[in-house]
């Protein structure tokens, strides 16, 4: 991880600063005047106030104390990040030290932990770590050369720690948000009246609940006994893609680990799919919005947007189940319930740093025109399924962009006309892993791609274009071979209006 810059010293900070910490935290009020609370953040989100009483903008000034030119120094710095986008580093002038420290505790198979400071008995996560003296382990001073410090502040251990208590001390953390103990008068007036109609009440023999662990039954049966007690959950989000790759996030700051699968809590925000119950067929549609950065990657490499717009994720199955904890958000996790299933739909809208998506229920795997045939001249087939039968690398052929290629033309002197609707995929580079669509070919010269990539191609940026097809049976013929397996129906007579 690269370390983020640091806040420039200038001379001209007041003595006067602020710290403040602050929560997110959801609150439900019920009629009965009971309010039930949930913690969505673990730990703390600093917000620090610092006045500069003065800055110099001359490398001369009048005041030697201000430093020279200290005004453009913050400027050029503010500037740099990008305003509110970058990230930087903040030494807290009174609070960047812990010493005698204890923050996890071995179990002997565990190497790496992350660093935590104590605050008044409450344990938070070290922000970044610049410097480590000693390290003790069981009470001894660890050499140097036995583990090392990651950024922002993991420290791993050459080998993993044995389950003894007093290794490392303990790590716990429990974030306690005490709920406001109501008075149990309403509840005790109106007791006798409600026992009194409940006859009224329709009642159901059975009632189809949602299915869980019984463990999870089990613990939010507690919660409701327990109102002060909050409950610590996580929403987790599981797209899997028709390539069977699996990609997991969540709606939390913390990663944990679920079911297998690892949910990534600094990468992509996901923001949508509502629960919703009905009875019926009607499909549930949703939209939803997601959030990421050119870094946020999928596993071919290609950035998570460029993947999107160029349909890596059609007909993708998107999954979001609530996900509960025991002890602490992203800790042991006790069980979850699906909140919702279905499919991705329609792009919206997609740019450089977020994307609206219709997402819809299973339901619309039966929405499907009959009969599923339809008589048209051209092709039913997509090029290279397993109705086409043709093998897509069977008609590849690797390249390298040439000099002066931009985001939407390829310079190359293999182009030809049979690219033509095709497809490229980049091997190396900075789009290695991105697939994206040819509109047009200049034979011999260059192709030209439908959408433009993120980032310009280097020279000597590897790729592989595929052959494309416009449906017809010339084509099918002329170029693949392929007229056996062609599924249009090239005679079908044209619409015709009689006057």
């Amino acid at each position: 991880m690269t370390t983020p810059p640091s806040l420039p010293s200038l001379a001209g900070l007041s003595w006067s600063r602020h710290k403040k910490p602050g929560f997110s935290t959801r609150v439900a009020s019920h009629v009965s005047g009971r309010e039930v609370r949930v913690a969505l953040m673990s730990y703390p989100l600093y917000e620090f106030e610092a006045v500069y009483n003065g800055l110099a903008s001359s490398a001369t000034p009048s005041f030697i104390g201000l430093g020279a030119s200290s005004l453009q120094n913050l400027m050029g710095f503010f500037l740099q990040l990008q305003g509110q986008f970058g990230t930087f580093l903040y030494t807290d002038p009174d609070d960047n030290a812990a010493a005698a420290q204890a923050f996890a505790t071995g179990d002997g198979t565990t190497a790496s932990f992350t660093m935590m400071r104590s605050l008044g008995g409450f344990l938070e996560p070290a922000g970044w770590v610049t410097s480590i003296s000693n390290v003790y382990l069981a009470g001894a001073v660890q050499s140097a050369s036995s583990y090392s410090l990651t950024a922002p502040n993991t420290l791993t251990f050459g080998s993993a720690p044995g389950r003894r208590r007093d290794h490392l001390g303990r790590l716990r953390l429990r974030v306690q948000l005490p709920l406001s103990r109501r008075s149990d008068g309403f509840r005790g007036i109106h007791v006798a009246p409600l026992a009194a109609r409940q006859h009224e009440i329709p009642q159901r023999e059975t009632i189809t609940m949602k299915p869980t662990s019984t463990a999870l039954v089990t613990y939010l049966n507690d919660a409701r006994s327990n109102p002060d007690v909050p409950l610590l959950m996580a929403d987790a989000f599981t797209l899997t893609l028709r390539t069977g790759l699996v990609l997991c996030y969540t709606n939390v700051e913390v990663t944990f680990s679920y079911n297998g699968n690892t949910y990534l809590g600094n990468s992509i925000l996901i923001d949508g799919l509502k629960y919703r119950a009905s009875v019926g067929l009607e499909v549930d549609r949703q939209q939803i919005t997601i959030a990421a950065r050119s870094i946020d990657t999928i596993t071919a490499g290609a950035p998570f947007l460029q993947a999107l717009r160029d349909g890596s994720f059609d007909g993708a199955e998107i999954v979001r189940y609530r996900v509960f904890f025991s002890d602490r958000i992203g800790g042991t996790a006790i069980g979850s319930v699906l909140l919702f299933k279905g499919r991705l739909g329609v792009i919206d809208e997609i740019g450089r740093t977020s994307a609206k998506l219709n997402v819809n229920s299973d339901l619309v795997l039966l929405d499907i025109d009959m009969p599923r045939n339809v008589y048209q001249p051209t092709c039913l087939h997509t090029l290279y399924d397993s109705g086409c039968t043709l093998v897509k690398n069977a008609f590849g052929t690797s390249g390298t962009a040439g000099a002066g290629s931009t985001a939407s033309v390829i310079n190359w002197s293999g182009a030809n006309a049979n690219f033509q609707q095709g497809s490229i995929t980049f091997t190396s580079g900075a789009n290695a892993g991105v697939t994206a669509t040819i509109g047009s070919v200049a034979p011999g010269s260059s192709l030209k791609l439908l959408y433009p990539l993120e980032s310009a191609p280097a020279a000597g940026d590897g790729f592989t274009v595929y052959y494309g097809c416009d449906h017809t049976p010339g084509t099918c013929q002329s170029k693949f071979n392929n007229l056996a397996n062609f599924r249009g129906f090239p005679y079908v007579p044209p619409p015709q209006m009689a006057i």
